[in-house]
């Protein structure tokens, strides 16, 4: 096999994981409805919701009804911008999931017992759960990342496909 044939063989194959949009697409999706799903539950039972951020004693008390309100609408605003691949969408899902962890590390630190709040009327009421919550926000805040640098190379890579070779010129 000539030189030339291996390297079109190798860089050909580096490209392998780009060539189908299923490894970006299924993550990303799944992200973004995840959280449509948690702000739409936190959206309809805002006043659970309120209740589980008074407990974390961050904000004072003509705060927490508009954190309430306004937390589920960024992210179902974070979800839909995952879901239709808008580039705001993995910035906001990342910085509300620094948000998050940030919050449950500072309730670790204090000893809190307070529930998560995070996806459902249930997971609201139970209490202890901080260290998995944080955790599995490391692990969606990292998948995003990947996610984010999945896109950048997708679209990097399409932009230098269109781009004729001055070689063919």
């Amino acid at each position: 096999m000539p030189i030339s044939d291996l390297v079109h063989t190798i860089g050909t194959m580096k490209d392998l994981p780009l060539r189908s949009p299923w490894p970006y697409r299924l993550p990303r999706v799944s992200i973004g409805l995840l959280f449509i799903w948690a702000g739409a539950v936190k959206l309809f039972h805002h006043k659970t919701f309120a209740a589980a951020i008074a407990g974390y004693e961050i904000l004072s008390d003509p705060l927490i009804g508009p954190a309430a309100l306004g937390i589920p609408v960024v992210e179902l605003i974070a979800g839909l911008g995952l879901l239709f691949d808008f580039a705001f969408g993995f910035g906001l899902t990342f910085g509300l999931l620094a948000l998050f962890m940030g919050v449950l590390v500072y309730a670790m630190i204090s000893g809190l017992d307070v529930d998560c709040g995070c996806f459902s009327v249930d997971e609201m009421a139970q209490r202890g759960s901080l260290q998995a919550a944080f955790f599995r926000d490391a692990a969606l805040a990292a998948s995003v990342v990947i996610l984010f640098i999945c896109r950048r190379v997708r679209t990097r890579s399409t932009l230098l496909n269109t781009i004729p070779d001055r070689s063919e010129m």
